[in-house]
């Protein structure tokens, strides 16, 4: 099974025991703790460590102030309660929210990717894609792929002027399959966390080669034959 559907499965189980947990049994605890508060709580913790970890830049990995935020509104009875304090309205919502939609804002003004690079860049998120890249209009591409399956095809290499091409990747907690014709090789270079990295044997007497450089973090990418 696919670790983008792994994920998103485990995400709407939690999701709807937490629901149920609140129609049927709101009154449950674990731990002193209202049971729905630990689902809906692995959701917001969730939320913040996919950004600080998979963030594609410094913007996405500091975009955390809203699950913090949220993570604050649900547990603020339970965080009076745990500090003794003898009012559970510790701190005003409304303030916490516009702080955190601010502190969002002014990262990403900050410290958004505006896209230095000249080449063409392609971006999937969630859903399954195919994209076409003609290597005669451009010799270098970027596409990233988080939490989706997206299949690229790496078109016209052969009558491209030149003899090397470039392939940035950048592939999170999903599957990207790249195809590449067999007439030409192919150079990984592609730093792997906690995933898998699949390439096919390279040909005795191609000519030119395609570069796959980039990351690949709890993802799976595989190169095949065209």
């Amino acid at each position: 099974m696919r670790p983008n559907k792994i994920v998103w499965g485990i995400i709407f189980i939690l999701a709807a025991v937490g629901i149920l947990l609140v129609a049927f049994v709101p009154e449950l605890q674990l731990l002193g703790v209202a049971t729905w508060k630990w689902f809906v709580g692995a959701l917001l913790l969730f939320w913040l460590l996919k950004n600080l970890i998979f963030g594609w830049d410094l913007s996405e990995h500091l975009d955390i102030f809203i699950p913090i935020a949220l993570l604050m509104f649900v547990f603020e009875k339970d965080i009076a309660k745990l500090l003794t304090l003898k009012t559970d309205n510790i701190y005003n919502n409304w303030l916490i929210a516009g702080a955190a939609i601010l502190l969002t804002i002014a990262v990403k003004l900050l410290f958004k990717n505006k896209g230095a690079t000249k080449h063409s860049s392609r971006t999937f998120r969630f859903s399954d894609a195919v994209t076409y890249l003609d290597f005669s209009n451009d010799k270098e591409y970027s596409v990233r792929n988080k939490l989706g399956e997206t299949n690229v095809y790496c078109q016209n290499i052969d009558g491209a002027n030149g003899l090397s091409f470039t392939l940035h990747v950048d592939n999170s907690l999903g599957e990207l399959n790249i195809h590449v014709p067999d007439t030409c090789d192919v150079v990984v270079n592609v730093h792997n966390s906690l995933g898998e990295v699949n390439t096919r044997a390279n040909g005795t007497l191609n000519v030119k080669t395609i570069n796959i450089v980039g990351t690949n973090k709890l993802g799976e990418i595989n190169i095949v034959s065209l």
